[in-house]
């Protein structure tokens, strides 16, 4: 399942065992394989909607 939230927990079963990607350069990469200060980067990166998502928002 594609979620842009960080999450502790699978919320569909519960598990804790949860791991991120994230594409560099075109190539999924685990978040988990960074570095610890790249891995605080990720947790901070922020995703916006999509334009059409936003439209139909504020309406």
């Amino acid at each position: 399942t594609i979620d842009k939230r960080y999450l502790t927990h699978c919320p569909e079963c519960g598990s804790e065992n949860v791991d991120y990607l994230t594409r560099v350069i075109g190539y999924m990469k685990r978040v988990s394989n960074f570095s610890l200060p790249r891995q605080q980067e990720a947790a901070s990166r922020y995703y916006g909607k999509p334009e059409k998502e936003r439209e139909l928002l504020s309406c």
